[in-house]
């Protein structure tokens, strides 16, 4: 038995009328979804242990505009397909429960007659979605490769030129090639502050666009 469940929660949004929505010309409606996933650990005898340890997302945030007809038309498997996919679209899997609290938060807004002469109607709707570790290690799979991707190919060369030129005077080995700086040798220093032999940085930075310590990123 997991120790977190799932969780949803939406709620009217709507702030003093923007005069821009006037300018709509049918009745939307503004739905911001945060979504955010909760890794419990391995289950123990410790509840209260793993609880402290369970680990969550930094989450994503989208907004979505559907027409008021769309969720609130009398067709209720339309509406509840349409809320399933902004769902799905956010990588949460199919939870009916999700999709009836956020059409009664719509049905309830609609419903509001100081709301009659709205163009948009705001909604904001909060999700956290417990997944198991193989889920885990999928998502950290994926953003390992998406930050390799990011970080891929040259920086610019006006960034490597703009690296600092500096003279090493106490003994350390440069980190790429593991050899000692020497009296005259060239040294280079990267914004982060690791300092590399000329060439070596040079030569990284021509193929990668980061520190090969620290990862900084240049442009």
């Amino acid at each position: 038995m997991s120790i977190v469940d799932d969780y949803c929660e939406a709620w009217d949004a709507c702030s003093p009328i923007n005069p821009d929505d006037e300018s709509r010309t049918c009745v939307v409606f503004s739905i911001s979804i945060h979504v955010s996933f909760i890794y419990p650990p391995p289950e123990s005898e410790d509840e209260e242990h793993d609880f402290l340890n369970l680990v969550e997302t930094e989450g994503e945030e989208r907004v979505f505009e559907l027409e008021r007809d769309v969720l609130i038309n009398g067709d209720e498997d339309k509406s509840r397909s349409t809320v399933q996919e902004m769902l799905s679209s956010m990588d949460v899997p199919e939870r009916p429960l999700m999709v009836d609290i956020i059409l009664d938060c719509a049905r309830s807004m609609a419903n509001k007659e100081s709301y009659n002469d709205r163009k948009v109607l705001r909604m904001n709707v909060s999700v956290s979605v417990v997944g198991d570790e193989q889920e885990q290690e999928q998502d950290q799979e994926q953003d390992q490769e998406s930050e390799t991707v990011e970080l891929e190919g040259p920086a610019s060369e006006e960034s490597i030129q703009a690296l600092e030129i500096v003279r090493v005077v106490e003994q350390q080995l440069c980190g790429i090639c593991l050899e000692e700086f020497s009296g005259g040798v060239e040294a280079r220093r990267m914004p982060c502050t690791h300092v590399f032999h000329g060439h070596c940085i040079v030569n990284w930075l021509h193929i990668r666009k980061f520190c090969p310590l620290c990862r900084f990123e240049l442009n």
